[in-house]
């Protein structure tokens, strides 16, 4: 194959023969080379299916190949337990004819296994973060046995926990786990979507970030089609077979109808029709499900969206429409979060069987699980980011040769008499056109690096003391400060954290000086979701007839008598039984509206100022479908007729609308100076109605843009400050410190606000 192929060990090579690979890729190569050529840590960094897992293995499991038991030598690390189940059956084929044992540690791995893992360890250890948390807290006398030698890790889809809570938490584990077994094992990070090198070769090696290597695979970039559609948005207020309503507007149902009505609102002639809409007629969400059936109904597909209520309207009304029209199979399936695991796991086998089907799923697909070629994807409504668009792009055109396909769908609210203002600029449209072309620009947003990360910090330290027993402050701030992940965290901070868990009463301080966890603590680090550093949801679990359908918030779960859509089916709440968090269902053979929650995200200033680049140009990208064309040429007339660009503000009734154009910590910014400043407001996504004269708001926005403001003042006011697991035992100035860096753009705000002074 290549002299990289001669690095390898005999049994791994071996392996590669009778699995009849012909070559090395040349990501693979480069990371043979590079591994045993040096010591620094690797990054790998090519899309979905390139090869980057065996471009680790490879030289790992050669490394490890002559001494594999006795403790973990290599340890892959991964965001999902199917991902790691997924990596475990692929290692196995390399590692059977080496003699390297595989081991997997996660929630759904039998106590049998893992007892046996812990009794004879060896070899390679698939486990999550919350994983390698537990074996912390409860074998952490066995650690050093167990990882004693331990050379190498194997971060995947490294992207998912640069920078985030996740990532924080796992670096802890990682420095705490070296000092324990007094070495600092060899990091390879994976990923598909990275931007920021910078950021991750910080997260490898804090110290030394330059000495990390980067193996960008340029040669397996693949052919991409992309197409944007526009439909208005479904609504689950759509009156059902048994939901009597008044009347009201008949609004547009396709984006031709869209672009008809925004043009009539923009000459000032728009008229509606007042009737109410009989279950006969075309809906918005029966036109676009007809157009997915169209689309997505041959072939394996995946159709992302971005709520889980979406994803089973649509399945739903699929259901309905498979059977009016007697398909004689409905291919169309979902797969979220709140669906039991054997309903996921079931999707997922069919996927991989290559049966033709179209999945809606949200998240849960967009890591690197093995589901087999996909020959398109879905995206209905934008996500929030470059990167999400990128990783779900990926999940196609896997097969040499086969292009990556894109069907990207804008769903904006229908023009109506009671519309506002910025749903008349199609920011769905617009947002869509945004995040396409910044993916050809080949720009990800960068990681935003909250250098505290208490909640996270309060985490460790809990962890600590219950694997510990006890120890001293000096010792917490040299595991968790000095040599761990919280680098930035004073002395003094440490001292403010530890004070307010002795008044919470999580830690008290025995007659010997040392630190322990207090009864409260106690409870705290026993409680089933602890080893998680980030916050759960209490969800209830969804049966009928005994089966477990799977889980949703309370908040979703409609009352008694009411209907809820899971899994594309309609089922009738029966009983809500608060103390088992148990509700049970039975089949509900109407159509009442069913409840639904609502999805956000945030986003960042330069895709919003890419929409505003979109929107007062004149070109029209290629991609973009005939109807999704037209509505923003609908969008850009009413844009320029209001005086979007042309007025610092809209006078609206003595009011000003003003459009910052940026993002999410930038409007957030914007509106707590307001509130800083006694003005009263009323805020859209992209825009912000303020309720003063232009003198006043002139006077205001100076102050803004001359950066008057002080961040950690503005976050002393949120509404919302606890984001974080333990962020209620964060003293408040530290807590504010924290959520000024991580919620807030004071330099975003300033920014916006200078561009509409001068408009």
């Amino acid at each position: 194959m290549s002299s990289a192929f001669e690095r390898l060990h005999p049994g791994i090579q071996r392996a590669l023969w009778d699995m009849r690979w012909k070559e090395l890729r040349t990501l693979q190569v480069e990371a043979i080379n590079a591994f045993f050529t040096s010591d620094a840590p690797l990054i790998l960094s090519a899309s979905t299916a390139s090869g980057k897992t065996e471009a680790a293995f490879l030289p790992v499991l050669s490394a490890i190949a002559g001494v594999p038991e006795g403790s973990v030598r290599a340890m892959y690390v991964g965001p999902l337990k199917a991902l790691i189940n997924d990596q475990f059956i692929r290692l196995e084929d390399l590692c059977r004819h080496a003699d390297i044992p595989v081991h997997r540690w996660h929630g759904d791995v039998t106590g049998t296994a893992k007892k046996q893992f812990r009794e004879s360890p060896g070899g390679v250890l698939l486990i999550t973060p919350e994983s390698l948390e537990s074996a912390f807290i409860n074998y952490g006398n066995q650690i050093p046995r167990i990882f004693g030698g331990l050379e190498h890790v194997v971060i995947d889809e490294l992207h998912s926990f640069v920078a985030d809570v996740r990532g924080v938490h796992l670096k802890s584990l990682l420095a705490r786990l070296s000092l324990v077994i007094g070495k600092t094992p060899r990091l390879l990070g994976l990923s598909a979507t990275l931007a920021d090198f910078d950021s991750a070769k910080r997260f490898l090696d804090r110290g030394e970030p330059e000495r990390v290597k980067v193996i960008a695979d340029e040669e397996a970039t693949r052919s991409i089609r992309i197409g944007v559609r526009a439909f208005p948005r479904p609504s689950s207020s759509e009156p059902m077979e048994d939901n009597d309503s008044k009347p009201s507007p008949r609004l547009a149902t396709t984006a031709l109808e869209a672009h008809r009505d925004l043009m009539a609102i923009t000459e000032g002639v728009a008229q509606w029709q007042q009737s109410g809409t009989d279950v006969d007629e075309m809906t918005a969400l029966r036109n676009l499900a007809l157009d997915l059936a169209s689309v997505f109904r041959s072939k394996a597909n995946l159709i992302f969206t971005n709520s889980r209520g979406l994803a089973e309207m649509l399945a739903d009304e699929l259901n309905q429409i498979a059977g009016e029209q007697h398909w004689p199979r409905n291919p169309f399936l979902l797969h979220h979060g709140s669906l039991s695991k054997d309903v996921r796991e079931d999707v997922e086998q069919r996927l991989k069987s290559k049966e033709p089907l179209s999945v809606f799923c949200t998240s849960t697909l967009e890591m690197g699980i093995d589901i087999g070629s996909v020959h398109s994807v879905g995206q209905l409504s934008p996500p929030w980011s470059v990167a999400s668009l990128v990783q779900r792009l990926g999940r196609s055109g896997r097969r040499e040769g086969e292009s990556s396909i894109l069907r990207l769908y804008a769903l904006d609210s229908p023009p109506g008499p009671d519309s506002k203002i910025e749903d008349l600029l199609c920011p769905q449209l617009l947002r869509s056109i945004a995040l396409v072309e910044l993916m050809l620009e080949r720009w990800l947003e960068p990681f935003d690096n909250d250098p505290f990360h208490f909640s996270t910090f309060i985490h460790q330290i809990l962890s600590l003391l219950r694997q510990t027993g006890g120890t001293s402050a000096e010792r917490i701030h040299e595991t968790l400060v000095t040599k761990g992940a919280f680098p930035t965290i004073s002395v003094r901070q440490l001292g403010s954290v530890l004070r307010s868990l002795s008044a919470e009463q999580l830690i008290e301080q025995i007659p010997t000086g040392e630190l322990i966890l207090a009864p409260a603590g106690e409870a705290v680090t026993h409680g089933k979701d602890f080893y998680a550093a980030f916050a759960g949801s209490a969800d209830y679990l969804i049966r009928y007839n005994q089966d477990a359908l799977g889980k949703l918030p309370i908040e979703s779960v409609p009352p008694e008598g009411e209907h809820l859509l899971l899994n594309g089916r309609r089922w009738k709440v029966e009983l809500i039984d608060a103390r088992s968090m148990t509700v049970e269902v039975s089949p509900a053979k109407g159509r009442k509206k069913p409840v639904f929650l609502g999805s956000g995200g945030s986003i960042h200033a330069r895709i919003v100022g890419k929409m505003r680049d979109v929107l007062s140009g004149d070109q029209y990208p290629p991609y973009l479908h005939q109807d999704a064309a037209k509505l923003l040429e609908a969008a850009r007339n009413y844009a320029t007729k209001a005086g979007i660009f042309s007025k610092p503000w809209l006078n609206i009734g003595g009011n000003c609308l003003a459009f910052p154009w940026t993002g999410t910590n930038g409007m957030k910014a914007l509106k707590l100076c307001a509130e800083q400043d006694g003005i009263e407001f009323e805020a859209g996504a992209l825009s912000i109605l303020y309720h003063a004269d232009s003198d006043a708001l002139e006077v205001h926005l100076t102050r803004v843009a001359e950066r008057m403001f002080d961040s950690i003042s503005l976050a002393a006011v949120l509404k919302t400050r606890h984001c974080d697991k333990f962020d209620e035992f964060v003293p408040a100035d530290l807590l504010d410190a924290s959520n000024a860096l991580r919620t807030i753009s004071i330099d975003d705000a300033a920014e916006a606000a200078t561009a509409i002074l001068r408009r």
